[in-house]
C-alpha cells in the first residue's frame, strides 16, 4: 500500500491481538491490512478509526486502531483493549495523544477494612485540555461524567458541540 493511497471495498474487521485489523475484499482478493499499514480507515456507516501508538495492557507499546468519536480543537478517541475494556484518549491541537485515566484500587481503612477508592484521573486530564473554556455547563459534565462505564463516551457525543467549539 502506497503513501495516501485511498482502498475501497467491502471491509472486514479481524480481531487480533491489538484490537482488530482490516481485511478488505477488491474483486476476488483479499488482503489483511495492521494498523501499521493503514493510517486511516472510513466505514461506510461514517465511523472513523485512525492508528495510533498508545501503552498497551502489558506496559509496552502498542500500535491499535482507535476510533475517532469527535474533531474539533480537542478530538477525542476510543479504543477497546484486550479486556474488552474502553480506553478513552484526547489529542488537543493535533498535538500528544493523552490517555484519560479511570482506577480503581481496593484500599485498607485504620480499621482493617476494606474499601474500594476510585481514582479519575480523567478529570484532571479533561480539565486541563479545556483550561480556556468558560463554558459551566461543560465543566459540570466531566465532573459529573463517568468513565468506567462509557458513559462519558455518551455524553461526549451528546455534548459533541462543546468539542468541536471550545477554545483550546
Amino acid at each position: 500500500m502506497n503513501n495516501n493511497e485511498t482502498l475501497s471495498g467491502p471491509v472486514n474487521l479481524v480481531m487480533a491481538t491489538n484490537g482488530f485489523n482490516v481485511e478488505l475484499t477488491q474483486g476476488s482478493k483479499q488482503t489483511v491490512y495492521t494498523p501499521f499499514e493503514v493510517k486511516k480507515l472510513t466505514l461506510n456507516n461514517g465511523a472513523t478509526y485512525e492508528s495510533a501508538t498508545i501503552v498497551g495492557d502489558e506496559g509496552n507499546e502498542i500500535v491499535v486502531f482507535l476510533q475517532h468519536y469527535i474533531s474539533g480543537s480537542i478530538s477525542l478517541y476510543n479504543y477497546y483493549d484486550s479486556q474488552l475494556k474502553d480506553r478513552f484518549f484526547i489529542r488537543k491541537d493535533n498535538g500528544e495523544l493523552r490517555e484519560l485515566k479511570y482506577v480503581e484500587e481496593v484500599k485498607l481503612d485504620e480499621k482493617g477494612n476494606d474499601f474500594l477508592l476510585k481514582k479519575k484521573l480523567y478529570i484532571g486530564e479533561l480539565n486541563l485540555a479545556l483550561s480556556k473554556c468558560k463554558d459551566e455547563n461543560l465543566k459540570r459534565m466531566i465532573a459529573n461524567a463517568n468513565l468506567q462505564k462509557g458513559e462519558l463516551r455518551l455524553k461526549l457525543r451528546l455534548e459533541k458541540y462543546y468539542f468541536s467549539n471550545v477554545p483550546a
